[in-house]
C-alpha cells in the first residue's frame, strides 16, 4: 500500500493555473489536481482548486481543441 498524499502539500508544490498535475493512478485512471481562475469552464473569479478523476491519457481540453484559450495547458497531465 502506498503512503497517503496530502492534497494541500501537492497543491502548494506548483503555481501554474490550468495545468493539471497527476497525483496518482488508480487502475487505468489518473487522479489529477489543478488550480483554476477566470472565465474558462469551470469559472472562478478568486481562484479555486479542483480534483479530477479521468481515464489515463485524456487531454485536459477534451475534444474541443479549436476552442482552447491560450492560458489553458492542453496536456494529459504533468507528474506531480
Amino acid at each position: 500500500m502506498s503512503e497517503p498524499i496530502s492534497l494541500t502539500a501537492a497543491l502548494a508544490s506548483f503555481a501554474e493555473l490550468w495545468s493539471p498535475r497527476i497525483v496518482t493512478r488508480v487502475n487505468d485512471y489518473d487522479v489529477r489536481i489543478a488550480k483554476v481562475r477566470g472565465e474558462h469552464k469551470p469559472s472562478s473569479a478568486s481562484g479555486a482548486s479542483i480534483l479530477m478523476v479521468e481515464p489515463s491519457g485524456t487531454l485536459t481540453v477534451g475534444d474541443r481543441h479549436e476552442d482552447v484559450p491560450g492560458h489553458v495547458d492542453a496536456t494529459t497531465g504533468h507528474a506531480l
